[in-house]
């Protein structure tokens, strides 16, 4: 897990070592334990690593292959790169080191570009064949893992974060209103897009590859597609349980190879509980998983006293269960305000709530914890959203089964919960420039691939690929590698993701409950506290109630007072926090709430403006 950048020079010079220290440098949190830049002809390769596989310096990066012909810079995790390893070694490949990393790269001159399909796991890489001189950028299957680039007349560049491109000479830092437009009105439908809020900054999409040959534009191709990869299932329902338990165990257990200590963020809910309580099950049952580290049992839980956020006592009957060794984190308002701008900075995206996972990975960190196994994609895998349950009810297929889903829906929603309720005043309006609405050819081809799937199905593939989880994973991973964590998330094995679009919806809404399939397959290692629970908050911060007290209300009001805010041309700036004021005013947290997009907005322009100008001084640019 770690930054990558590079530039390829289209002039054949030496890309500056300046600009190289300066992309490493900014994106230097996400890899704290070393760094190296490597020079080859007109390329230059970048790399900041946080050591969590073989922390010998023999797995530093950039690393070389085959007498130095192939050169790679890698930010993730490769699972199964034991297994493979042992595949590779069987037809004569040798290893220097005892990281994943030398097996992506003998698994490239082995399998070329198919390597990827070997692979189970999360990344963003670079390749650069000196031979061919050719580069060759690839993103993991759902983009876990972040991967941008740009190109002018004189250079190509990528890095891992958009941050990063900051660091180069003459960088035209321009944002593009029509994207961050979107981002406030729907940031779901940015992270799956290729487009980003600075202007000619394009991201790699998630299951995609990049080939830059020298002399030749980018060619750009979609490696993965999930639909060509579904397998049969199981008729009888007890061996689809016990074939889902098999993936998800199997799941955490790859997850546990690390050679550093091991957390997991618990959020009470369902599909964090169920990673937690799979992984201590799996010390008991399995206790010599191969790489596993000695720390693995600290669970980190997020408290809201005093709001319908807090979950607490269902986290505190996780740890109860397991034995684990809990750390509650009470999170104060005036933390977020005091680090709102490193927050934003970071997270370098919109989004309709405080990034307060920002302070969890701060504070397993702290702990010693350089990887937590969490819980993203179970609620896009299993039906876990209470919009997803409303969908399903207008799409019942009997009364009966109308009313036990109506009755769900209503078992799920808490009126207090953040994104219950509808503001007085439509937002969007007070926008100045149109949000602009991406679409990508395979993007038509999924929809018409699927037309035939129950809506449900359709709407649960929607929410995986292209809008909720994208977003989700691009806000934990920047909260994360903020603070050098790694994230693993077992709901996010292909195997596991596969086999789950491979079954009717049916098995994941069912007896009044949401992700019946997890509940039943896990019910006897879960506390019946979280196997019977049929609310549904989400890891979000209380906002609604922060935004009517001080001190949240009194930062968010003097925000939108400032110069910056109220002459930006993308929205009226006047206007619009005139009817925050009065919606705060009369106690009106839902509509107040609508303001923080704008907010983050506003910051987020203006840290990298800021951050900019640090640059370009200490080069001496103007």
């Amino acid at each position: 897990m770690c930054g990558i950048a590079g530039i390829i020079m289209s002039d054949q010079t030496e890309p500056p070592r300046r600009d190289l220290e300066n992309m490493a440098s900014l994106i230097a949190h996400r890899g704290p334990d070393a760094g190296r830049i490597e020079v080859i002809g007109s390329t230059g390769l970048a790399h900041r690593r946080l050591s969590i596989l073989d922390p010998t310096t023999s797995g530093n990066q950039p690393m070389s292959y085959g007498q130095e012909r192939y050169w790679i810079v890698f930010n993730g995790e490769i699972y199964n790169f034991l297994e493979l390893r042992e595949e590779l070694a069987a037809k004569g490949y040798q290893f220097n080191s005892d990281t994943d990393t030398e097996v992506i790269l003998a698994a490239y001159h082995a399998w070329g570009t198919a390597c990827q399909l070997k692979f189970n796991g999360m990344w963003a890489f670079a390749i650069w064949d000196n031979e061919e001189q050719t580069l060759f950028l690839s993103r993991d299957r759902f983009g876990v893992k972040p991967l941008h680039y740009f190109q002018d007349s004189n250079r190509f560049a990528f890095c891992s974060e958009i941050k990063g491109f900051l660091g180069l000479s003459e960088f035209p830092l321009e944002f593009d209103p029509q994207v961050i437009s979107l981002g406030i009105v729907s940031f779901v439908d940015v992270e799956p897009s290729e487009l980003c809020h600075v202007k000619n900054v394009k991201r790699l999409r998630a299951g995609h590859q990049l080939v830059l040959k020298n002399g030749h534009p980018p060619q750009i191709s979609r490696w993965w597609n999930l639909l060509d990869h579904l397998p049969e299932t199981p008729t009888d329902a007890d061996k689809v349980r016990e074939q889902f338990r098999h993936l998800f165990f199997d799941a955490c257990r790859l997850r546990l190879r690390s050679d550093v200590p091991i957390g997991t963020a618990l959020s009470g809910g369902l599909d964090s509980a169920s990673v937690h309580c799979a992984i201590m099950n799996l010390g008991e049952i399995e206790p010599e998983v191969r790489r596993r580290p000695q720390s693995w049992r600290k669970a980190f839980v997020a408290s809201f006293p005093g709001t319908a956020q807090d979950e607490t006592p269902y986290a505190q009957a996780v740890i109860d269960k397991t034995g684990a060794e809990g750390i509650i984190m009470p999170l104060d308002p005036n933390e977020i305000i005091e680090n709102i701008e490193r927050i934003t900075f970071s997270q370098e995206a919109l989004f309709d709530n405080p990034n307060i996972s920002w302070a969890i990975y701060r504070e397993q960190r702290k702990r010693g914890c350089v990887v937590s196994l969490d819980g993203h994609g179970g609620d896009e895998l299993l039906a876990g959203y209470h919009f997803t349950v409303q969908s399903a009810v207008q799409h019942a297929e009997s009364q009966v089964q109308a009313n036990e889903l109506k009755q769900t829906y209503e078992d799920m929603v808490d009126p207090g919960m953040e994104g219950a309720g509808e503001p007085t005043f439509n937002p969007h309006t007070y926008l100045k420039v149109p949000p602009i609405r991406p679409t990508y050819t395979d993007q038509i081809e999924d929809k018409r691939a699927i037309q035939d799937w129950h809506p449900v199905d359709q709407m649960l593939y929607e929410q995986f690929t292209r809008s909720t989880l994208p977003a989700i994973l691009h806000n934990f991973d920047r909260a994360s590698m903020a603070h050098g964590v790694e994230i693993r998330s077992p709901f996010l094995d292909w195997r596991l993701v596969t086999f789950m679009f491979a079954l009717p919806w049916t098995y994941k809404l069912a007896g009044g409950y949401s992700k019946a399939l997890l509940r039943d397959a896990l019910r006897d290692i879960l506390p019946t506290k979280i196997v019977d629970r049929k609310s549904k908050l989400g890891l979000v911060a209380p906002l609604k109630k922060w935004l009517l007290d001080k001190p949240l209300r009194s930062y968010a009001l003097d925000l939108m007072a400032s110069q910056d805010f109220q002459q930006c041309p993308l929205w009226d700036g006047p206007a619009f926090r005139t009817q925050i004021a009065i919606a705060m005013g009369k106690g009106d947290g839902t509509t107040a709430r609508t303001g923080w997009p704008f907010i983050q907005a506003s910051i987020l322009m203006k840290t990298f403006k800021e951050e900019a100008l640090k640059i370009r001084s200490s080069l001496g640019q103007n």
